[in-house]
Parts: C-alpha cells; sequence; structure tokens
C-alpha cells in the first residue's frame, strides 16, 4: 500500500523506488523495510567477506598447514568469497606459497642458470622435432626435468633418449615437491579462476622450489603462474 511519509512508495508502478541503478526488485515489493533488511544483510556480508578472507589465508597459506582436511575447508570457504576478494588474496599471498613449496620458508639455494622444463616440452622438443626451438628458449641453461615431468615424458618417450638430453646439456633432475605444495598452486590457481592439474602444479612447484623458471607451451599453466608472479617463460 505504500507509506503516507514517503510519497514515492505511493506509485504502484515504479520499479526499485524509482532507482533502478542502484536497487533491485525480484519480489516486486520494495520498501523501506526490505530496503533496511538488504542493507543489514550487505554489512553482514562485508564483514563475513573479510572472516572469509583470513580464513583462506591461514588454511591454504599458512605454511603450518597442508592436510587434506584443511585444505577441503579452503575449498569450501572460496566457495563464499566474493571473486575480487580471492583474487586479491590469490595475488598477495604468492610469496607465502613460495614458503609452503621451499619447505616452511626455508628457501633452497637454486643452482645457477637452470630452467626446468614440463612434460609437453620434453615430449615438442625430443619427439616432436623442437629440440632447437628448445635449445633457443634454454639460452645456455642447463635443463631441469622434475620427476612428474620425467614420468610423464617415459610413458611413451624413451628413457636413453631423455638422458642423453640431459647429460649432453649438464641437465639434472629437479627437486621434489610436496603434497602441500601442490595443494597451496591447485588452491591459488582456483582462486584466481584457474584450473590447474595435481601434475602440473608439482612440475610447477618443482621450478618455484629450485628457484629458476619454467618452460613451457601449455597456455594454461602460463598463464596461472604468470599472472600469481611466478618465473614462466614461453618457448
Amino acid at each position: 500500500m505504500g507509506n503516507s511519509q514517503d510519497p514515492i512508495t505511493l506509485h504502484k508502478y515504479l520499479y526499485a523506488n524509482s532507482d533502478p541503478a542502484n536497487f533491485v526488485d525480484p519480489t516486486g515489493n520494495f520498501g523501506l523495510a526490505s530496503f533496511g533488511v538488504a542493507s543489514n544483510i550487505r554489512a553482514s556480508l562485508t564483514a563475513q567477506q573479510v572472516n572469509i578472507g583470513l580464513s583462506v589465508l591461514d588454511l591454504i597459506f599458512d605454511p603450518q598447514s597442508g592436510s587434506s582436511a584443511k585444505s577441503t575447508g579452503a575449498l569450501v570457504l572460496l566457495n563464499f568469497a566474493s571473486p575480487a576478494l580471492i583474487k586479491t588474496l590469490s595475488k598477495s599471498a604468492s610469496s607465502l606459497v613460495r614458503k609452503i613449496v621451499t619447505r616452511k620458508g626455508v628457501p633452497i639455494v637454486p643452482r645457477k642458470g637452470g630452467a626446468a622444463l614440463d612434460a609437453n616440452a620434453l615430449i615438442l622438443g625430443l619427439e616432436k622435432g623442437e629440440l632447437k626451438a628448445i635449445d633457443s628458449a634454454l639460452a645456455g641453461r642447463i635443463p631441469v626435468v622434475s620427476i612428474t615431468a620425467a614420468k610423464e615424458f617415459l610413458r611413451k618417450g624413451d628413457k636413453s633418449v631423455l638422458r642423453d638430453f640431459l647429460r649432453s646439456r649438464g641437465g639434472r633432475i629437479g627437486s621434489a615437491t610436496t603434497e602441500e605444495a601442490i595443494h597451496a598452486l591447485t588452491l591459488q590457481a582456483r582462486a584466481l579462476g584457474r584450473v590447474v592439474k595435481t601434475k602440473d602444479a608439482a612440475v610447477a612447484g618443482s621450478a618455484i622450489k629450485d628457484g629458476i623458471p619454467l618452460l613451457t607451451r601449455d597456455k594454461r599453466l602460463f598463464n596461472f603462474l604468470s599472472e600469481a608472479g611466478f618465473k614462466v617463460e614461453k618457448f
């Protein structure tokens, strides 16, 4: 029926109190009472977003946490956090993810001049005739292959070919990463609205742990690592 003290509410055909730029009226019953409720909900959600943000940081990016239970809880929290919030948290948390990857904040001294290769780089270089492109991208740096990337290549690739490739260039197998680091990276990718496979997170984690860039042609992996501020290069 409207409110005689608020003339605009007496018009039965105005939408959202005649302010559609700021309000919506899905029920067709917009009024001062519903506006008050909406304002209270909005304030509550704003406060809740802060709490969610702190919880996400605690569960995902705390170097002491890493259990599957905590990671699952963080995923649930991410579903309630706003896209802007989780993106901001993720960007600011990359240094903390590095702490998880590098054994609770104790950095591993990187071997100078190395560059990591993921499985697709190995396959393209050693089996698909793009070895020159790989060497050009390495630019004199030694190739480093994570255990995960090596296993992926060896599913169909030749062990002797991989061994000779590494030996001839002074290459090596990269540092092993942990389940905790893989969880942190996959969750951070999700926070940025991206999807990173577990094996790709393991490969990236190895490169991050060694403090060297990852060479890849995987667009999804490249875009995530680039946006998160980790070292990554295309070849």
